[in-house]
């Protein structure tokens, strides 16, 4: 379990550096082709991806591996690309107006809210005073943050 730690490190550390290299690449291209090339290298690295996963299965745990029927789609599965593209568009345009700390404080705690409901409601996990406390003290530094 604790190697799994280095995970979520490694995706903080790809959303800062992700939002503040395309800010750089809009200044020189506009947001609009930044975005659109971000997503595009996306596209490509996931097919790559896929074939890798395709090819040598057996390096691979069995949840990277198709699990239901492969003509199966439900149009709910269009929400997480466009979830994708809106952090891909909204991290280096928030960017553009206040600094990195404040944007990903922020974006922390809009995760720990909704991760509090999501885990509460809909996987039945007990709220606790740890869990309660993270979101005061993250609300905290997104206040100092802004004060000025």
């Amino acid at each position: 379990m604790k190697v799994f730690l280095i995970l979520p490190i490694l995706i903080g550390f790809s959303a800062v550096m992700q939002g503040v290299l395309n800010r750089f690449i809009a200044k020189d291209w506009g947001f609009a082709k930044a975005v659109f090339f971000n997503n595009s290298m996306s596209a490509v690295f996931a097919g790559i991806f896929l074939s890798v996963v395709l090819i040598f299965p057996q390096f691979f745990p069995a949840g990277f591996k198709q699990q239901g029927e492969a003509g199966a789609f439900h149009l709910w599965y269009l929400i997480p690309g466009f979830l994708g593209f809106f952090l891909v568009m909204g991290i280096p345009w928030a960017l553009t107006r206040m600094s990195a700390l404040e944007v990903f404080v922020i974006m922390i705690l809009s995760q720990l809210v909704v991760s509090l409901f999501w885990d509460t409601y809909f996987e039945s996990i007990d709220l606790s005073l740890n869990r309660i406390l993270s979101l005061v003290f993250a609300g905290l530094a997104a206040y100092f943050l802004n004060r000025g």
